[in-house]
């Protein structure tokens, strides 16, 4: 069986990046608001402002997409957006939001840790931002290091 290479077979792949569309992506994508619940109607068609709606692409494969006119197969698909009256979590990043609602005082709403800790999470994060993510796990040794010293002097000031 013959292979297809369409790289170089010395390509190697240096990194992979997932991120989230910001609202404001989402809304620059998406090609139809949907506002309907009804996936189809009495008659089995699709419903404008549905899910199944034919702006996001055909029902099936009799139908033309009514975005960029192609059938069932060569239609890619299109993204739509449902707007929403009150924020809404990612169900994803559910254990995120649980760890860091955990953190958080309920009464000033302030992150409950100590200022090495923020210092450490900024940090992170401006490494973050500028794509330096090797820096990132750099950093988070370096301060278990640094805390793991700071027990064993005060263990041995205790002693003392």
């Amino acid at each position: 069986m013959d292979t297809i290479n369409y790289y170089p077979s010395d390509t190697t792949i240096s990194g992979l990046l997932f991120s989230n569309y910001t609202s404001e992506e989402i809304r620059r994508l998406s090609v139809k608001e949907l506002t309907s619940s009804s996936a189809i109607d009495r008659l089995g068609a699709p419903v404008s402002g549905g899910p199944y709606d034919l702006a996001l692409g055909p029902f099936d494969k009799n139908d033309r997409c009514f975005t960029c006119g192609q059938g069932f197969v060569a239609c890619p698909g299109h993204l739509g957006h449902i707007s929403l009256v009150l924020p809404v979590y990612n169900p994803v990043f559910f254990r995120n939001l649980v760890n860091v609602l955990r953190g958080c005082c309920l009464h000033c709403h302030t992150i409950q840790c100590s200022n090495a800790e923020k210092y450490l999470f900024s940090m992170q994060m401006l490494y973050l931002k500028h794509g330096q993510t090797n820096e990132i796990d750099n950093l988070q040794s370096i301060y278990k290091t640094w805390i793991l010293e700071r027990k064993s002097l005060d263990t041995f000031y205790e002693n003392i």
